[in-house]
């Protein structure tokens, strides 16, 4: 450690010197990003000058940003004087039509990281990489590039590919929070929506009903919920239809399920009472078929759909909406990240429920059809 410049007097502004001799050593890579200062009393000893005035100086370098004090643990060299980063990291792309959610979301989400006094930085479309090739992504680019020059504090990770995280070998050690199919730090709890949707239907006086999901494999929640309010209500569980993906854009995928359907339905010649939908880009496909095959809704079918609080889509038709609020997320999973960031325990997994902004009004009874005629 370089000690030059420090045994002059210069009255009550010594503190000035050590400020300037630890500013060298960190430039001139003695002490490097995130290393550890020595203790500022061993420092005292070293300089031969008082604990207060080694005090001093590294206050200095604190105001200027590049170091900081960690309680209990020491100080610490800063990445540069850049303000520190949350990265948000979105599998899918933000470009892609049908990404009204993650984009709610990450408006969401930049509203509760600058409450933390944080610069919020998003990087989107980690999915579409190649898994082997990750480090030549665009996203996975500007993400090391920033993380160069700006100290990163921590990451929220959505929809993501862990595959692909776990190639982003620069990063690991940062704290995170996710939300995703595999994720165990949120869970959308589809129980509530399969139970709610399925008594609003009923009290509309339906009791045929079909079910069209598209939840992952792995959570079956939603199907508990129906069957459990079925059996409550001593109704018929509801016909299920799932929609797999297969690179198709959803909207596209439940108007073919929902045509085929319709034709089936007037060949028998007989039709369910409502169609409840979890997705609200899969709703825009079904009510497009809905129109094309003249079923008016919801005089001869009640439509149901999960949707995205704040994000309203026109249907042409009616639709009852249960609502998931993006902003209820992104609170909850700032909330994790800030327990990890203080290397705390964080209370997971944290669920989320979503409800109706106001309950639809349940209407009389309504006839069923004959399409005999």
């Amino acid at each position: 450690m370089s000690t030059r410049g420090t045994s002059s007097d210069n009255g009550g502004f010594r503190y000035l010197a050590v400020a300037e001799m630890l500013q060298k050593n960190i430039e001139s890579g003695e002490y490097g990003i995130g290393a550890k200062l020595p203790s500022e009393r061993f420092l005292a000893q070293e300089l031969k000058v008082s604990y207060l005035t080694v005090r001093q100086g590294v206050d200095v370098l604190v105001r200027k940003g590049l170091v900081r004090r960690e309680l209990g643990s020491g100080t610490y060299v800063n990445a540069s004087k850049a303000d520190p980063i949350i990265g948000i990291l979105f599998g899918p792309s933000m470009v892609e039509e049908s990404a009204h959610f993650y984009r709610a979301l990450l408006k969401a989400l930049e509203v509760e990281i600058a409450g933390m006094s944080y610069t919020c930085r998003s990087y989107d479309g980690f999915n579409r990489a190649d898994a082997k090739k990750v480090e030549e992504a665009l996203p996975y680019q500007q993400l090391l590039r920033d993380s160069q020059s700006h100290p990163v504090q921590g990451f929220i990770k959505v929809s993501l590919n862990d595959e692909l995280w776990s190639q982003l070998k620069p990063l690991k050690g940062v704290p995170s929070a996710s939300h995703g199919a595999m994720s165990k730090d949120i869970i959308i709890d589809g129980s509530y929506f399969g139970a709610r949707t399925l008594e609003y239907c009923v009290k509309r006086g339906c009791r045929d009903i079909v079910y069209l999901r598209n939840f992952p494999s792995n959570q079956q929640e939603d199907l508990g919920g129906l069957g459990d309010m079925a059996k409550k209500l001593k109704v018929p569980m509801p016909e299920i239809i799932n929609i797999y993906e297969d690179g198709q854009p959803l909207d596209l995928l439940a108007h073919d399920i929902v045509a085929r359907a319709t034709e089936q339905w007037r060949r028998a010649k007989r039709r369910p009472d409502a169609l409840i939908v979890s997705d609200d880009i899969a709703t825009r496909g079904a009510a497009i078929a809905l129109i094309k095959a003249g079923i008016k809704v919801p005089e001869e079918m009640v439509l149901v759909s999960f949707a995205n609080e704040g994000i309203e889509h026109h249907y042409g038709l009616e639709v009852a909406r249960y609502y998931l609020s993006p902003r209820e997320l992104a609170v909850k999973l700032v909330s994790i990240l800030k327990k990890r960031m203080k290397r705390e325990k964080a209370d997971v997994p944290q669920i989320i429920t979503g409800g109706w902004k106001e309950e639809p009004p349940a209407k009389k009874e309504k006839k069923r059809v004959n399409l005999a005629c």
